[in-house]
């Protein structure tokens, strides 16, 4: 048995392995692809399964009847297979950034509605070396909190882990995505229908039906399903 098997390492370590060959490694699997996931409320109304991960019109199932989880919660999340995974949420993540772009243009250092503070490594500041922290009566977002979730019932971390830490984790973020969200994007209701994209695990995007068909909930199930169809057609070695 080959270390990596024997001992999975954590999502970045193997994904600085990923960087330096210029590859997508490691990449969901093609069980994770198969994830119609409804980002907010009650988990067992929320997450079903593409029964044919290649097929954006698959028939689905529930992940979750009563207590039992479906067989695919017990299938690695990644691969190859990972002992972690560090997870941010990609909207909450981008925000501090949206802030000064908007702001730093006029953020003016002789104005006392602007705030800066001295920027700490690894930051190298907006400007100078310094962080803008309040502008035009706006504070900089927070960003995104950071969620660890670790192999528990196998050596490698499963599909069932992912989701069973993660979706709780967005419940307790939902009105500050959705307020990001808005502000960015104009007025949205927080009875929108979000859905998670488990492609890029470590920064998990959310997708809405925002402008269809280009950017549509149905064109996710599109893109997820010719992921699907990469990975069977092209496994890892």
């Amino acid at each position: 048995m080959s270390a990596t098997a024997a001992s999975p390492a954590s999502y970045e370590a193997l994904y600085e392995i990923g960087s330096h060959k210029l590859v997508s490694y490691p990449r969901s699997s093609i069980a994770t692809l198969a994830l119609r996931w409804k980002a907010f409320g009650p988990l067992s109304d929320c997450v079903e399964v593409a029964v044919d991960p290649k097929d954006p019109n698959s028939t689905r199932r529930p992940f979750i009847t009563g207590t039992m989880l479906d067989t695919i919660a017990d299938e690695s999340l990644t691969e190859p297979p990972i002992s972690s995974i560090t997870v941010v949420q990609e909207q909450l993540n981008d925000a501090p950034q949206y802030f000064v772009d908007e702001h730093i243009p006029h953020a003016d250092d002789d104005n006392p509605a602007v705030e800066w503070r001295p920027a700490k490594p690894p930051h190298h500041g907006d400007r100078e070396n310094k962080l803008l922290m309040q502008c035009c009566g706006e504070q900089r977002p927070r960003g995104s909190p950071r969620l660890t979730i670790n192999a528990s019932s196998k050596a490698f971390v499963t599909i069932g882990d992912f989701v069973l830490a993660v979706h709780p984790w967005l419940q307790t973020l939902k009105d500050e995505i959705v307020a990001v969200i808005g502000e960015h994007l104009g007025r949205i209701s927080g009875d929108t229908p979000f859905y998670v994209f488990p492609d890029y695990l470590d920064c998990l995007a959310l997708t809405w039906d925002q402008a269809p068909p280009t950017l549509s909930v149905e064109s996710t199930w599109q893109a997820l399903a010719k992921k699907a169809q990469y990975s069977e057609d092209h496994p890892l070695h």
